[in-house]
């Protein structure tokens, strides 16, 4: 991470603050010290998404992010997501992992054979049932959930499902 920043711009200081910052985000601090061939690959992977972000990119594109990745680091870069749109960022996430993607909400593509098969909305495309089974998706739970009590729109998250099921 510290070879990027210094080497492409960055002063020494604020590699080393930029690179802290990141590390500290991230829940990476004790492997700082740690040679990246020796992480596992889940750690591999937060340390390329750390890397990018130290950068403070204004565009952020992330391939398979939750791969190799505990319930916690999900979390993070979930957080990470929804932080970076709300500053105004934009990012592209490119996953099979749909129940990553349902609570973003975001506009969603979903591709089959290097085509685009659907373009829109979040709710209007992960609740075309047909639509994720040629494709090879798994509906998100909160979404099959959804259907099956009749709920629309479709739970967003998993207190607003239980708040709702309390209810009734």
């Amino acid at each position: 991470m510290l070879f990027g920043l210094r080497n492409f711009g960055f002063s020494e200081e604020d590699a080393v603050r930029r690179a802290g910052e990141v590390f500290s985000y991230f829940g990476m601090d004790s492997l700082k010290q740690r040679v990246p061939l020796t992480l596992s690959g889940g750690e591999k992977k937060r340390l390329c998404i750390a890397a990018v972000m130290a950068w403070n990119p204004d565009v952020l594109v992330l391939d398979e992010p939750t791969v190799g990745q505990d319930f916690p680091s999900k979390n993070r870069i979930f957080g990470t997501i929804r932080q970076l749109v709300k500053d105004g960022k934009t990012v592209i996430v490119v996953s099979h992992d749909l129940e990553f993607l349902w609570p973003l909400g975001a506009r969603t593509v979903v591709m089959m054979g290097g085509k685009v098969v659907a373009d829109g909305d979040a709710q209007e495309v992960f609740s075309d049932s047909p639509l994720l089974e040629r494709a090879g998706l798994r509906q998100p739970q909160l979404v099959t959930i959804s259907k099956l009590f009749g709920r629309t729109p479709a739970f967003r998250d998993v207190a607003e499902a239980a708040g709702w099921l309390s209810e009734r």
